[in-house]
């Protein structure tokens, strides 16, 4: 029987619970245990694509921050080099200390915070310094463009981490109401079969598959078989007592 947890990928969940109803549906004693699994089924596949929806906004959410970071390094890198230009590029010279005081580096090649927080020292510092000097003035509108959509693209970027780290919670309760489904329908099918435990695990993917498929979606969960209950029905007949199932490996 295979060996799942709630860390399991959704994908492989998907996969053993569809196994497991094909098998169900192929035994007559069980296929009126099916409808709650394919329940399972769909809110897993529910989950999983949501998840993946989330994903791509995050990447066009990153997408846009990364173009509108670039821009603002484009108007910044612009001015910088007219100014350097304009005070003989001495960059000792406090017009352009004042603006740049780590030089073009410290304002285009550090985080967005510190690029954002560069951005709007030179915007105060040319409206402050340089308000009738014709390159600056018209620099200052495009450098504060540029700053605003890069900081209206943060918001936005963080806004679609929020919703997949909410996505994302819903995706793993789907996943733990799978493992209980599972453990379940487990128990289900020893009470159907008790003194038939082969057959039980029969119902079960074993664990090759799902080791495969897991190797293959990049996640290694610590293994955990459903419990199985302390001991089977009591037989109505006079037989011998069956001995209790022990969990499958």
């Amino acid at each position: 029987m295979a060996a799942l947890t709630q860390l399991t990928s959704t994908v492989v969940w998907i996969r053993t619970i569809l196994y497991l109803i094909g098998r169900m549906m192929r035994d007559r004693m069980t296929r009126q245990l099916v409808p709650g699994l394919r329940t399972t089924v769909e809110a897993l596949q529910r989950a999983g694509a949501a998840t993946e929806t989330a994903i791509g906004v995050v990447t066009d959410a990153r997408s846009a921050i990364d173009a509108a970071d670039a821009d603002l390094d484009e108007q910044v890198d612009a001015f910088e080099s007219v100014l350097l230009r304009s005070v003989g590029k001495n960059r000792q010279d406090l017009r352009y200390k004042k603006l740049f005081p780590k030089g073009l580096v410290g304002a285009t090649r550090t985080n967005l915070v510190d690029q954002v927080r560069a951005a709007r020292r030179i915007e105060e510092g040319i409206a402050r310094d340089l308000g009738d000097v014709p390159f600056a003035v018209e620099a200052l509108p495009k450098i504060a463009a540029a700053r605003e959509e890069l900081e209206r693209q943060q918001a936005v970027f963080q806004a679609s981490l929020d919703d997949l780290a909410r996505v994302r919670a819903d995706e793993r309760t789907a996943r733990m109401e799978a493992s209980a489904q599972y453990r379940i329908m487990y128990g289900e099918l020893v009470k159907l079969y008790p003194h038939n435990l082969r057959k039980v695990r029969g119902f079960f993917r074993q664990d090759r598959a799902v080791k495969d498929e897991e190797e293959e979606a990049g996640t290694t969960p610590t293994a955990v078989t459903p419990p199985v209950p302390a001991s089977p029905p009591t037989p109505v007949s006079t037989g011998p007592t069956p001995t209790p199932p022990v969990t499958p490996s």
